[in-house]
């Protein structure tokens, strides 16, 4: 119990300046685990880089591993949002555009500061949270298998659980791959095109941007 205690943040915050204290303190901890690793990093580090005491940051977080659990949470609501809008805001009646909107909303949601979200993953597994670990990676999944449904009737017969699977991985893995081997290509708008001619391939009978080809 007292380790689960010291995993819990102790307190949210909610004043505006808390709110902004305890945002700074979660930035500060975020750069500095990508820098330095959980091991590396510490309490006090994390206090100097947000600029606010050690005492102000052990009334929200008791330990490293409280801040870890913290950014896990807010990582998890920031890619759900960004892949939450991006695969619901379709308008266009293309399948084809829908498929590349699919896959630039997946992209992005992945995309949500990658290193972090390694970071955070391993380091959760690490420390026991493997119930937030799946629960994230089944709440994007959720997603991109009510787009599955929705467009079942024009795309290639499949399994939807198992496509959706593929899909997501697939895409997380090139998403992580390019954060570690090629970090510019975030910047390039043909990696989200890329990306969509994969799932065009996979997911329609043919790919009608390549017999347009």
């Amino acid at each position: 119990m007292a380790q689960r205690s010291r995993s819990v943040p102790r307190k949210k915050p909610r004043q505006e300046r808390s709110r902004a204290t305890v945002d700074a303190i979660l930035e500060a901890a975020a750069h500095i685990l990508v820098a330095h690793g959980f091991e590396d990093t510490t309490t006090r580090q994390v206090a100097e880089r947000a600029g606010v005491s050690i005492g102000s940051l052990y009334q929200y977080f008791p330990s490293k591993e409280a801040l870890i659990t913290a950014l896990f949470e807010r990582q998890i609501q920031r890619v759900l949002d960004v892949c939450t809008e991006a695969l619901q805001s379709q308008g266009s009646p293309s399948t084809q555009q829908v498929v590349r909107d699919v896959a630039l909303g997946v992209m992005k949601a992945y995309a949500v500061n990658p290193r972090l979200h390694q970071v955070l993953i391993s380091e959760g597994l690490k420390l026991g949270m493997m119930e937030r670990v799946q629960s994230f990676e089944q709440r994007i999944e959720t997603v991109v298998r009510t787009f599955m449904l929705h467009y079942s009737s024009q795309l290639r017969s499949r399994r939807v659980e198992l496509a959706t699977f593929v899909i997501t991985r697939a895409i997380r893995g090139i998403i992580w791959s390019a954060a570690i081997e090629r970090p510019e290509l975030f910047e390039d708008p043909e990696l989200a095109d890329e990306l969509g001619e994969l799932m065009l391939g996979y997911l329609l009978p043919t790919s009608p941007s390549r017999s347009a080809k």
